[in-house]
């Protein structure tokens, strides 16, 4: 039904869905009314790097491969941000916190909320290594999980995973949060696939009464995320996948493709260009 009805939706709006779509990819970084948050999945190549920006503040999440940081700090500032608060790291592999020592020389007063995971040595690269020995010596870190809250700029962060850390897989552990603003939800995935997606379904977490106004999918759309039942609990408005186009990994997978566009009102993809999407104008 859920599908029928998805379906039928798009093919009387397909017109204006293509309108939209190409204003979201296109836009550009002007000024917005103040108050105004915007969510821009930059187009950081083979990673993820989400900003939420507002009033000239902004919040990171991942902060994407090495090789893109410095641009990843122009498209930033680009964007109307002057002072960068909080990044929110999800897991330490290189494509989603190979950007933070270039961030922490730019804005060296930003707060850093991760998990505190830290595999053994032996089991993770050098980049993720040297990744968690700069969040040691940071001032301002703290490690969190599910169950904790934030508040960033008026933006409510509900964190959902992990409940603990257990065993060595970066992904497998990933943050996975919701920001709320004026009414609109965004909830974020990191890595993780469907097992953590029914694990979440199970504990009742995902049960909202206002529906989720954009998905950052888990994992850049690989083979086991974004199952069927979690995207039918979910129904995203909005769904996104952040990845560079003919990647070594084949990402993203066909039918996750497939799963995300049944459900979902739209779908984008960050090779196209940043995507940017309003999450309330907060008056």
């Amino acid at each position: 039904m859920v599908y029928e009805g998805k379906c039928m939706r798009r093919i009387l709006v397909s017109f204006a869905a293509a309108l939209l779509v190409y204003a979201i990819v296109i836009s550009s970084p002007a000024t917005v009314m103040a108050g105004s948050m915007r969510m821009v999945a930059l187009d950081v190549g083979e990673g993820q790097a989400i900003l939420f920006a507002k009033d000239g503040h902004g919040l990171l999440v991942d902060a994407g491969p090495p090789h893109r940081a410095a641009q990843l700090v122009r498209d930033i500032r680009s964007y109307g941000v002057e002072k960068l608060d909080l990044l929110i790291l999800t897991h330490l592999h290189p494509d989603h916190a190979g950007g933070l020592f270039r961030v922490v020389e730019e804005w060296p007063g930003v707060r850093i909320i991760e998990n505190g995971h830290r595999p053994p040595a032996r089991r993770i690269s050098d980049l993720t290594r040297w990744a968690g020995q700069v969040l040691e010596k940071h001032d301002r870190v703290d490690g969190v999980g599910a169950g904790e809250q934030a508040v960033w700029q008026g933006a409510e962060l509900e964190f959902l995973w992990p409940e603990e850390i257990t065993g060595p897989n970066l992904n497998r552990n990933s943050l996975v949060f919701t920001l709320s603003h004026a009414g609109k939800r965004v909830l974020i995935m990191g890595d993780v696939g469907s097992e953590v997606e029914k694990a979440l379904m199970r504990q009742g977490a995902l049960d909202w009464e206002n529906g989720l106004h954009v998905l950052i999918a888990g994992h850049h759309g690989s083979k086991n995320t974004s199952c069927t039942d979690f995207l039918h609990q979910v129904s995203p408005e909005h769904s996104i996948i952040c990845i560079d186009k003919n990647n070594i990994r084949g990402y993203p997978d066909s039918n996750t493709v497939n799963r995300l566009e049944r459900y979902s009102d739209y779908v984008h993809r960050s090779w196209n260009g940043d995507v940017v999407i309003s999450v309330g104008s907060g008056q």
